[in-house]
């Protein structure tokens, strides 16, 4: 792969090998999360086993909320917009 140096003299990727590092993102995001919920399922159904009961409030506020906080996060994240979709695709998806 070839190195390009961008204004600043710093060292940058050519767009083909950017566009395979934000899928290999994506994708290592996905099994993440999918990762995370087993982990949590198993590890309730281990606390419910052993007699500890498990209520699980209603997160539709708190969901609705922290998305108004996205766009500030993300305010200088390149295609935020697009990786945020995807997420919420894939969310469906499921």
């Amino acid at each position: 792969v070839g190195k390009e140096v961008n204004q600043g003299g710093h060292y940058t990727m050519p767009p083909s090998v950017c566009q395979a590092s934000a899928e290999i993102s994506f994708e290592a995001t996905m099994v993440a999360i999918v990762e995370q919920r087993r982990a949590m399922a198993a590890g309730f159904e281990t606390m419910a086993a052993a007699g500890i009961q498990i209520s699980e409030p209603d997160q539709g506020q708190f969901v609705e909320a922290a998305k108004r906080a996205w766009p500030i996060i993300l305010t200088d994240v390149p295609n935020a917009d697009t990786y945020l979709s995807d997420l919420e695709a894939a969310k469906k998806a499921q």
